[in-house]
């Protein structure tokens, strides 16, 4: 297994690195609003609440440059080189990283401008009132938010940001799917609301003539004077050291206050730019398919196949479908359980009936199983698009941990093998399938038959080792099981129980010493999160290391 400090590095090291880098464009810019001489009289009157709302408005700018890129699917799947793939293997969880960074600093951002604008009231600037962001001295604060466009753009964008955030939760997500679609279609909106936000009427006024107004020198009260008696000297560096009042400068001018020039844009470059290739790639790749048949199983499972021309699928990819009568502008990610192959045009996905969209799918299509007319084009996919579990064909040794539906990125690279679109690389490849259901078994016993089969008339009965643990049965389910008599290879495989995942990694990193396993698991979370929880047991004597990955959209 992978030493303690290996799994610290993996587990926690992107992490420390972007907190890392947060934390030096926070201190970048709260040291710049500081110390910079230019923003000496504006510091003066918002004291530290000037620098914490700059330096977490950088941070907010770092987060969004990010955060577009993990969801950028068009971008990543033509990605040709497959070292820079492995870095987006963790898609979902950079994505979130990037979130929870920005709404942490949007937070802080908010509440500093909250004390900002209590300042500017309060501490009014009577000497230089160009300056000042109120209208009028102690104008009420709240006032100030709500008629100033900086103001009225950040309360729209903090609503927009609590709805996205609310309807993300994963109890949202799988049961009222359209509250996250509609939600994040909200994004586009926040862009161009952040970029008003910093680009019209900004409040941030920073002095333009320091070279001839230093800061906290002496106006001259007689106009006669002139430069060459003052010989002002600047006791100060940018950035870096306070400008400090000096009783012996006196000013060559009064000072001259600019509006502080955009910088958001900059940062918003590389998303908009994602966002607008990954809609443009999503568009011309969206086809319409011919719809040739759905199998309703028990279980809660739908079965579709499709039927593609000039579409070429990697096993371990992904497609999103949309079902115009079920909803018209949502698009649901699916895992490819059957690729188009030379013998078989035909690509198929299984679907999990759990959530809304779900329910409403399944309903449509019992209710046109009669009427249907295959014919018409009544589904459109996009895609396909790249995913961690397309590298597994990579291990000579892998290990492929299915939860239920799961088991449709593995089932992908059996089809290939069996249909002769791809050679058996594997030296070992080992597979557990966790059914809530019989029925879940019933769409592939028959593929795993004949794998097996195959496999053994090539002389390699080792290397392909499968379990079926299916937790829950029924009466109903019993009499299932005495049909998979027709099915040897199945048969023998199935056990009423639940995996002991200690014990089975255990054995095979027993089983293979000082060797590299690949670990794939598609399932719910917590399954996810077991499986990886019992990788990293260390076990001594033993060098062993599994490379986990698992699928996220």
């Amino acid at each position: 297994m992978m030493n303690r400090g290996q799994q610290l590095v993996r587990k926690y090291g992107i992490v420390v690195l972007w907190s890392v880098l947060n934390a030096a464009v926070f201190i970048e810019k709260f040291m710049k609003f500081k110390y910079a001489a230019e923003y000496y009289y504006l510091h003066r009157m918002l004291g530290v609440w000037l620098c914490i709302s700059r330096g977490s408005a950088a941070v907010i700018n770092a987060n969004l440059a990010l955060i577009a890129l993990p969801v950028s699917r068009g971008f990543i799947t033509l990605l040709s080189f497959q070292r820079v793939r492995l870095i987006f293997d963790h898609l979902t969880s950079i994505h979130l990283m990037a979130a929870k960074f920005l709404v942490g600093a949007s937070i802080v951002h908010s509440a500093a401008h909250l004390m900002n604008a209590l300042y500017f009231c309060k501490f009014y600037n009577f000497e230089y009132p160009s300056i000042n962001a109120c209208a009028y001295p102690n104008q009420d604060p709240l006032e100030m938010v709500l008629t100033c466009w900086p103001g009225v753009t950040g309360v729209v964008m903090a609503l927009i940001m609590i709805i996205v955030v609310s309807s993300s939760f994963n109890s949202i997500r799988e049961y009222c799917f359209e509250i996250f679609f509609f939600g994040h279609k909200l994004i586009p909106v926040f862009l161009l609301l952040i970029l008003l936000h910093s680009s019209v009427s900004g409040v941030i006024m920073w002095q333009s003539n320091v070279n001839e107004h230093q800061p906290g020198c002496i106006m001259p009260s007689n106009d006669s004077f002139i430069a060459t008696q003052w010989n002002v000297q600047t006791n100060f560096t940018a950035h870096r050291v306070a400008p400090l009042p000096s009783p012996h400068s006196i000013c060559r001018s009064a000072p001259h206050f600019k509006r502080q020039a955009p910088e958001t844009w900059l940062w918003l470059l590389l998303p908009l730019v994602l966002t607008l290739f990954d809609f443009i790639y999503r568009r011309v790749n969206a086809k319409s398919v011919e719809l040739v048949d759905v199998l309703s199983y028990e279980g809660e499972l739908v079965e579709i196949r499709m039927r593609t021309h000039a579409l070429t699928v990697r096993p371990g990819q992904f497609i999103l479908l949309r079902v115009p009568p079920v909803a018209f502008l949502e698009w649901h990610p699916f895992t490819v359980s059957k690729c188009p192959s030379a013998l078989d045009s035909t690509l198929t996905v299984h679907v999990r009936v759990k959530g809304d969209w779900c329910i409403k799918l399944r309903k449509y299509f019992k209710e046109c199983e009669e009427s249907l007319d295959k014919s018409e084009h009544l589904v459109r996919i996009e895609g396909p698009f790249y995913s961690p579990l397309e590298t597994i064909n990579q291990f000579k040794l892998c290990y492929f941990v299915a939860g239920g539906v799961g088991f449709t990125p593995i089932a992908a690279f059996l089809h290939h093998f069996r249909d002769g679109e791809m050679e058996w690389n594997f030296c070992r490849l080992y597979v557990t399938w966790i059914c809530p259901s019989v029925h879940h078994v019933r769409s592939f016993a028959a593929l795993l038959d004949s794998v097996a089969a195959r496999l053994w008339t090539m002389n390699k009965p080792d290397a392909f080792e499968f379990d079926i643990h299916i937790t829950r049965i029924t009466p109903s389910d019993e009499e299932w099981l005495l049909d998979l008599e027709k099915y040897s290879f199945v048969k023998s495989r199935v056990t009423i129980s639940k995996p002991l995942w200690r014990t089975k990694l255990r054995e095979m990193a027993l089983r293979h010493p000082k060797s590299h396993i690949g670990l794939f698991c598609c399932g719910p979370d917590a399954l996810s999160r077991n499986v990886k929880k019992c990788m990293k047991m260390s076990f001594k004597g033993n060098s062993t290391t599994f490379h986990f990955k698992q699928e996220c959209f």
